[in-house]
């Protein structure tokens, strides 16, 4: 019979953008590819307080988008709760003429604000809102009573989150969603 031997040892190929470092003889992976690694380095898995997700990975421009705007913003702001909770925040980025999506996981751990507090700064900030609007609002943005405040618009073809009417018809309705940040 023949024997075909193979050479002792690995023929590394070095990580890439998607690829860890790989064996191209036996197909051996060591490590995470440069994404991942950046990833690992810049996203924390758990947090307490607003997330700095990075404006660029592996070089180039990156946005967020959160799977569940009721957890964290897109911004990265955490939104209040007793109990700890996971969300999905999506990350995409062109590269190579491909726009390249995927999630990170983390993990939202109770942040909570005194019922008395919070009462207190959304009372402030609820005056401007009426659930029946026909001119641009003016929305509230200042910090009050160790609180800030974000307001997040479901449909910005109808109104904005600065308050801006963009209804082109009457009769049209979506909600604007209003977050008190304990500072």
């Amino acid at each position: 019979g023949e024997f075909n031997s193979m050479p002792l040892g690995h023929s590394w190929v070095d990580a890439t953008i998607f690829e860890a470092k790989h064996c191209s003889l036996c197909g051996l992976n060591e490590g995470v590819s440069l994404l991942q690694k950046e990833i690992n380095t810049l996203v924390p898995t758990s947090v307490s307080s607003k997330v700095n997700l990075p404006s660029t990975l592996v070089g180039v421009n990156v946005t967020w988008k959160s799977l569940d705007i009721d957890v964290m913003l897109d911004d990265g702001t955490i939104v209040a709760s007793d109990t700890s909770k996971k969300v999905l925040m999506e990350y995409s980025f062109e590269y190579e003429d491909n726009v390249i999506k995927d999630t990170v996981e983390i993990t939202v751990n109770p942040a909570s604000i005194s019922t008395g507090v919070y009462d207190i700064a959304y009372k402030y900030y609820v005056t401007k809102l009426d659930s029946k609007v026909g001119k641009n609002i003016s929305l509230i943005k200042r910090d009050y009573n160790g609180c800030s405040v974000k307001y997040i618009s479901l449909n910005e073809d109808i109104i904005t989150s600065d308050g801006k009417i963009n209804q082109k018809s009457f009769d049209q309705t979506t909600t604007i969603k209003m977050y008190v940040i304990k500072d």
